[in-house]
């Protein structure tokens, strides 16, 4: 039995809206994987914020695609696909992706597009060596931070080294007496 007409339209007006604001759309193939699989890795990425993975029939997901930037990965479906859609961050769900993919070998990836451009799977697996967000954000402060705290041990220096020279004075004075 298949889903009306009215169910079809609002999945597809769904789909669509999220492949329009869309940074990262990916193509997965699952078969072979069971349910419990599917939704170990469905809750994974879906940790990430603004990162969904959805399961649409392969007609349905080519008419929501229609007309956005990520048209050209929906052109030659065929088999089941789930797809991997990120609003924000890109880095952290191409990692599960890829940790993924080592771990169960009927997981593959297929491609994506990256900002209106389609790139391989080897290039969402290579997204996955790069540094999240956050990552960079910490590498930055650590960029930021390191002048001001070479700039406090310098000057700490001056009142450590006198302070060391008294202390020698003091106890060669002492060795003296």
């Amino acid at each position: 039995m298949g889903l009306d007409r009215a169910t079809k339209e609002g999945i597809v007006a769904e789909f669509h809206g999220k492949l329009e604001g869309a940074q990262l759309v990916v193509r997965l193939g699952f078969t072979g994987l069971t349910v419990g699989q599917i939704n170990t890795i469905r809750r994974e990425i879906e940790k990430v914020d603004g990162t969904y993975l959805v399961v649409v029939k392969n007609t349905l997901a080519k008419i929501a695609a229609a007309e956005t930037s990520s048209a050209p990965l929906f052109q030659k479906l065929s088999g089941p696909n789930a797809f991997l859609v990120c609003d924000e961050e890109l880095v952290g769900p191409a990692k599960v992706l890829a940790k993924f993919a080592k771990d169960f070998e009927k997981f593959q990836i297929l491609g994506g597009v990256l900002s209106g451009k389609v790139i391989s799977a080897d290039q969402v697996k290579a997204l996955a060596t790069m540094p999240t967000k956050n990552e960079l954000r910490a590498q930055l402060l650590a960029v930021f931070k390191a002048p001001h705290s070479k700039f406090v041990q310098v000057l700490a220096a001056v009142p450590r080294s006198f302070l060391n020279v008294l202390n020698a004075r003091r106890d060669k004075v002492a060795e003296a007496a």
